[in-house]
């Protein structure tokens, strides 16, 4: 079975920023959702470049994948830094 493209970036990420040390990207009515420790929830827009993290079109954050191995994105980078995709339950 094919593996939609953004299926790539579903995951568990996790990093040594105290400011963000770790989020969840899931799939949700076709959408990337980005869901924060707290709770928080955010649709990532793909843009021009990136992901816009969020609906509103003035909000300047953006979140790259990379490091794609194995149909799994390894890594996320945003203006904090990178964030390593941690291989753990749901």
């Amino acid at each position: 079975m094919a593996r939609s493209p953004t299926s790539s970036y579903v995951g568990h990420y996790r990093s040594y920023n105290p400011w963000e040390s770790n989020f969840r990207v899931v799939i949700r009515d076709g959408s990337l959702i980005l869901i924060w420790p707290q709770g928080a929830e955010d649709e990532l827009i793909p843009p021009y470049n990136g992901f816009r993290v969020g609906a509103d079109p003035r909000i300047p954050e953006r979140l790259w994948f990379d490091t794609i191995l194995k149909g799994r994105a390894l890594q996320a980078r945003d203006s904090l830094g990178s964030i390593y995709h941690r291989f753990s339950p749901p």
